[in-house]
């Protein structure tokens, strides 16, 4: 995906920073946002978005649902391959 996380954040997964030419950039994700739900999966932390990813496959799209400012959004990312 290509992101930092925040491990001492509940209620999501609190994006820390983003890394250049990721997935997660490519799909517009900031430092700031919080992923709430990976493929309808829910995430409450960063040990939840861990887990989920750890059975998506390279190259798969997933839907990721986060917020940013309080507003809730949504995105499309076509995983890339662990770095």
């Amino acid at each position: 995906l290509g992101v930092y996380l925040s491990s001492s954040y509940r209620g999501g997964a609190y994006i820390s920073g983003v890394v250049s030419d990721a997935a997660a950039e490519d799909a517009g994700l900031r430092r700031g946002d919080v992923i709430i739900s990976l493929n309808g999966y829910e995430i409450n932390d960063d040990d939840d978005l861990k887990a989920v990813l750890s059975r998506l496959t390279p190259g798969q799209r997933v839907e990721v649902v986060y917020t940013r400012r309080g507003e809730e959004r949504t995105t499309s990312v076509r995983l890339g391959r662990k770095r």
